[in-house]
């Protein structure tokens, strides 16, 4: 089996007087299924999952939120992500279209308000960078960013606490409000010639 696994750490359980153990859920992504298991060290090593989901085109195509509270999920018939709430037995938050043809890679904000997601750029499809609610799908805005590498991913930052938001762009930084209301907030600018990276 081609197996990656991805751990998130659950709520702990303090047991005795010092002893504090760390549930975890991981999931398994195989050609066939993306499995979620529950461990909790000190016990046996569970043999089956506690859900299984459709299979995603790569280990890209998996992702939880911050907190843990969300698992993303790559539709692999729609190349749309479908978001789950993890603290609610996964159950369908929202699905996330794709822009142009399939998203390939995708990531959370600091506290998974929004959902951020990259698709393959091609000269005439349009924009292949969105920005969606996390937890309704409704897109916030997209733009184009022709080639995606270590130092132009992500393209969007937030501060911690989600206050203010920056994207790099031609020769500066854009410095917007977290919720990322383009239409109603101020967006400063930091100039930066020939920045490659922030």
């Amino acid at each position: 089996h081609n197996w990656h696994i991805f751990f998130w750490p659950g709520t702990g359980e303090t047991l005795g007087i010092s002893a504090v153990f760390e549930v975890m859920e991981f999931y398994a992504v195989t050609r066939k299924a993306v499995h979620l298991y529950t461990f909790q060290p000190g016990e046996k090593v569970p043999l089956e999952p506690d859900v299984s989901f459709p299979p995603v085109f790569t280990a890209d195509g998996c992702e939880w939120s911050a907190d843990g509270s969300l698992l993303g999920l790559v539709d692999s018939d729609t190349g749309g992500v479908q978001v789950l709430d993890a603290s609610d037995g996964y159950k369908p938050l929202c699905q996330v279209p794709a822009l142009v043809g399939g998203i390939r890679n995708f990531y959370f904000s600091p506290l998974g308000n929004h959902l951020v997601t990259y698709e393959r750029w091609e000269k005439e499809g349009g924009n292949n960078v969105g920005l969606w609610d996390a937890k309704t799908g409704q897109m916030r805005f997209s733009f184009t960013m022709k080639n995606m590498t270590a130092m132009t991913w992500p393209p969007l930052k937030w501060t911690a606490l989600e206050t203010h938001c920056c994207r790099m762009v031609q020769d500066g930084v854009q410095i917007m409000p977290g919720s990322c209301d383009r239409e109603n907030a101020q967006i400063s600018r930091i100039e930066a010639p020939g920045i490659m990276a922030f």
